[in-house]
């Protein structure tokens, strides 16, 4: 040290905490990325698990659908528990299946908050609201129409249109649901800049 010149020495003492910054800053970077690519595989293992379980939750809402349309269009017969155990079973089943997948889902609740369907305006959650407000009343309503068919006051094959207003909300939340689950973990934000091409979710986590 003692042979460098003065200007030497004032850029080697400049230059330790430049490079120490340097340092920390590529340690942080190697961090976010860690982080992140921890986050977006529980989100892809989510998201998996969740739509597995929304389409069978929209396979057994038409199979409740199938046996409510069976019930009401040949009546009070000698299937007709059969097809009303099959209509309640699935209608469970379906209630079920979306709750755990809103359990499964609201554990990385902040991640997918702000993702929307192509064009909707709706969250993941507040279409799962929406879903958990319209199921219940179709179920309801379906069990006062068949209720309606067993006391002899609705003659079969007298309800023409089987997916009414309340099934399409119903069917709608599902879809939504599922297009968001499909679309959210491939657009996912990168942790060190704005989100990827075409993201509809946040900017950030």
């Amino acid at each position: 040290m003692r042979g460098l010149t003065l200007k030497a020495r004032l850029w080697m003492l400049a230059l330790v905490p430049i490079v120490a910054i340097a340092g920390l800053s590529g340690f942080a970077l190697y961090l976010a990325n860690d982080v992140y690519g921890d986050l977006l595989g529980r989100i892809h293992r989510e998201a998996f698990v969740a739509q597995s379980l929304v389409l069978n939750g929209d396979r057994d809402l038409y199979q409740a659908l199938v046996a409510k349309q069976t019930l009401l269009d040949r009546g009070v017969g000698e299937d007709f528990q059969d097809h009303l155990d099959s209509f309640r079973e699935n209608a469970v089943q379906v209630e079920e299946r979306l709750a755990e997948a809103s359990k499964i889902l609201g554990a990385s609740r902040r991640a997918w908050a702000d993702f929307r369907a192509e064009g909707g305006r709706r969250s993941l959650f507040e279409e799962m609201e929406a879903f958990d407000d319209a199921f219940p009343r179709w179920v309801r309503a379906s069990e006062a129409q068949i209720e309606s068919l067993r006391r002899g006051e609705l003659k079969p094959g007298r309800v023409e249109k089987m997916e009414d207003e309340l099934f399409d909300q119903v069917r709608g939340s599902l879809n939504a649901i599922g297009e968001i689950l499909d679309r959210g973990p491939t657009r996912a934000p990168s942790p060190t800049g704005p989100a990827w091409t075409g993201a509809t979710g946040p900017s950030s986590f």
